[in-house]
C-alpha cells in the first residue's frame, strides 16, 4: 500500500507546486488525440494498435495536469483460435515540460483504472469455467516521456513513449486464460507503447 500513498503524495505535491507558479499566467486547456503501437510482455501477442484522447490544463507553460482515456488492442492466435483483448483505461496525472525553442520535451506520470476485456472461445472451455472473470477493474500506473513541436501558438505535434503497468485489484486473481491444452494465454500487463498525435491549445 505504501507505493499508492507515495503516488498520491507526489501528485498532490506537484499540483500544489505547479498551480503556485507565475500567478500572472492564465491557464490553457488543450485537447489531444493519438494513435499508438504497444509492445506487451506476451511471447505470441500481437498489437492491433491503440487510440488515446487527453484533456490537459497548463497551469504554466511548463506544468500540466492531464486526464487521459486510452484503448489498447492486441490479439493472440493459439490452436486456430484468435483471442483478442482490449485494455480500456482512464487516468489522471501530471507533466513537466522543458521549453527549448519550438521543442518542448516532457516527463510525466499517470495513475488510474484499467479494465481488460477479452473475447475468446477458450473462455467457454471447461478448464476456464467457474474461475474466469472478465472485465475486472485493475490499477494502472503509467510513467511517460515525450516531446511537443510547436507548429504555431495553438497546434502542436506530439510524440510520446509510455510504460503501461497494470496491477490487479484482487491479488488472488491472475486473469490467466487457458487454452485446450491447459497452457496459459497471457495478455500483457506491462506494455511499453509509442504514440503520435496532435495537440490543440485553446486561447489563453
Amino acid at each position: 500500500m505504501k507505493k499508492y500513498f507515495y503516488f498520491i503524495f507526489l501528485f498532490l505535491l506537484f499540483a500544489k507546486y505547479s498551480f503556485a507558479q507565475d500567478s500572472t499566467t492564465t491557464g490553457r486547456l488543450a485537447l489531444s488525440t493519438f494513435i499508438g503501437y504497444s509492445l506487451s510482455n506476451g511471447i505470441d501477442e500481437q498489437s492491433n494498435g491503440a487510440g488515446i484522447a487527453s484533456l490537459r490544463y497548463f497551469s504554466t507553460p511548463k506544468h500540466a495536469i492531464v486526464i487521459t482515456f486510452q484503448s489498447i488492442r492486441s490479439a493472440i492466435m493459439r490452436d486456430a483460435v484468435n483471442s483478442t483483448a482490449n485494455n480500456y483505461s482512464i487516468g489522471i496525472g501530471f507533466e513537466r515540460y522543458f521549453l527549448i525553442g519550438k521543442f518542448a520535451p516532457y516527463l510525466g506520470l499517470d495513475g488510474g483504472i484499467n479494465v481488460i476485456t477479452i473475447k475468446s472461445s477458450f473462455i467457454k472451455s471447461p478448464v476456464n469455467e467457474g474461475r474466469w472473470d472478465n472485465d475486472l477493474p485493475n490499477y494502472l500506473f503509467k510513467p511517460k516521456a515525450g516531446f511537443q513541436f510547436n507548429l504555431n501558438n495553438k497546434l502542436h505535434l506530439q510524440l510520446e513513449g509510455t510504460y503501461n503497468w497494470v496491477l490487479s485489484v484482487n491479488k488472488e486473481f491472475t486473469n490467466i486464460l487457458k487454452d485446450d491444452q491447459y497452457n496459459p494465454v497471457l495478455f500483457g500487463r506491462k506494455m511499453p507503447m509509442v504514440s503520435f498525435g496532435l495537440l490543440y491549445k485553446f486561447a489563453e
